[in-house]
């Protein structure tokens, strides 16, 4: 007996309105547009999370998510890169529903609290904080800068979702990402004492 698969149906394509970081605040060059994708598949609504980047180095995009998903395993949301008219770079990712941003001070307290009621994410955060110390050491400083870098999903689990230019590459970038680190590792201290 054969199973009849449906054809996903597309029912929006709306730009974005995620928070993301004006080009002078981040790194030269990484500005992109988000876009939100809604299919229906089996009567049922599937969105996706769909970024257009104006970089020019695929090659450069796709190792550096390979490092990425290689380091930080299943942190990293399974993403396809597919590079168009050899200048515009789309990414797809799996739908995440995030909860909030990790790093934002507001979410501190409730952040804390979670962690004291589920182990799973102290060895998360603990999992994320070694393999950040890791990337460091081998001179990779990963981008912790902006919004929504690394957030907590509905699905219980952290998930860094930056997927374009995930190293940082100047002075400022690399200074946030190395405070919001301490951040993170102040919060452990307090959870594990």
């Amino acid at each position: 007996m054969s199973k009849q698969l449906t054809k996903p149906e597309l029912l929006s394509l709306t730009k974005g309105d995620i928070p993301s970081a004006s080009r002078e605040e981040k790194q030269v060059g990484t500005n992109c547009e988000w876009f939100r994708v809604n299919f229906i598949k089996r009567g049922k609504q599937i969105t996706y999370f769909m970024k257009k980047s104006f970089l020019k180095n695929f090659s450069q995009v796709t190792e550096d998510y390979e490092l990425l998903k290689k380091t930080l395993k299943n942190l990293v949301p399974n993403t396809v890169f597919i590079l168009w008219e050899d200048w515009v770079i789309f990414s797809f990712s799996e739908p995440i529903i995030i909860e909030f941003d990790v790093l934002e001070e507001k979410n501190k307290d409730f952040f804390i609290q979670l962690l004291q009621d589920d182990e799973k994410l102290v060895k998360q955060l603990t999992f994320f904080i070694r393999k950040f110390r890791e990337l460091e050491s081998q001179g990779k400083i990963l981008d912790l800068y902006g919004w929504e870098n690394l957030v907590y999903a509905k699905d219980d689990k952290l998930r860094y979702i930056d997927n374009y230019v995930v190293f940082a590459q100047n002075e400022t970038v690399i200074n946030a990402s190395l405070r919001k680190i301490k951040y993170l590792e102040d919060i452990l201290t307090i959870i594990t004492q």
